[in-house]
């Protein structure tokens, strides 16, 4: 499994150096969010291609991680805007200084081969029924942000909503359902990998995304995005909707 992943793994390196180089000096900093969904598929692929499971799990698997995967990269298609960079990364951009900007994708692209591991676990040594359960979280996971982004778009299809801070739906429950459900999305890869050969690396992939989506590039720098563009009313909105973990009544 080792050398699967380091295959994988400087695939996707190779991928996110080329995406630096044709497609950053063409657009912005935020096409790297693009080549982060692109980098599961290419782990995916190795994954799929190069392991040891039978074909039925890793039918299983494939289901789990390209519908997941492609419907991330197509949505964040949809919003990134060449000409608009994204204010989060406005703000890495000026703390990292232009010329190390290479080392922010290719930082990603480890970070994206790191949580790649369950992958590869779970297309060597499938073990039912975990990758059944696991199945069925991820499913809900990605449905779920689907759900929660289209909730938010339509939002923001508005004029009349310009300005104001989306309160309704998923969003009435979580200030990050789409994190959330993300974050969902894991939980249910690891349940799957778990208990197979090499399972506890799972653990590693859980925790970085775990971080990522909650204490860094996630829910922290969105938040101190919305306090400094919405005010009193992300304020008000804050002190009555949980930041990640939805609430069940309401």
């Amino acid at each position: 499994m080792q050398v699967l992943w380091l295959i994988g793994s400087f695939l996707i390196l190779v991928f996110m150096g080329l995406l630096w180089h044709f497609g950053y000096k063409k657009t912005n900093l935020g096409i790297v969010d693009i080549g982060w969904a692109y980098c599961f598929i290419i782990a995916g692929i190795v994954a799929l291609g190069t392991g040891e499971g039978d074909f039925q799990a890793k039918a299983l698997l494939s289901l789990m991680i390209f519908p997941w995967a492609i419907r991330l990269a197509a949505h964040l298609w949809t919003r990134f805007k060449p000409e608009v960079e994204d204010p989060r990364y406005i703000a890495l951009r000026k703390t990292w200084g232009e010329d190390k900007i290479i080392y922010m994708f290719l930082l990603q692209g480890a970070l994206a081969a790191l949580v790649s591991i369950p992958f590869y676990i779970i297309a060597n040594d499938p073990q039912e029924p975990f990758l059944l359960i696991g199945f069925v979280i991820v499913t809900i996971g990605w449905i779920g942000e689907a759900i929660a982004d289209h909730q938010l778009e339509k939002f923001k299809s508005y004029p009349s909503n310009k300005g104001k801070v989306m309160d309704k739906g998923l969003w009435g429950k979580s200030r990050h359902p789409n994190y959330f459900f993300e974050w969902v999305v894991w939980v249910g890869f690891t349940v799957a990998a778990i208990f197979s050969e090499n399972g506890y690396l799972s653990l590693i992939s859980f925790s970085i995304i775990s971080y990522l989506l909650i204490a860094l590039s996630g829910v922290y720098l969105t938040d101190k995005h919305m306090e400094e563009t919405k005010g009193e009313a992300w304020e008000k909105y804050k002190a009555q909707v949980p930041a990640f973990f939805p609430k069940l009544f309401s």
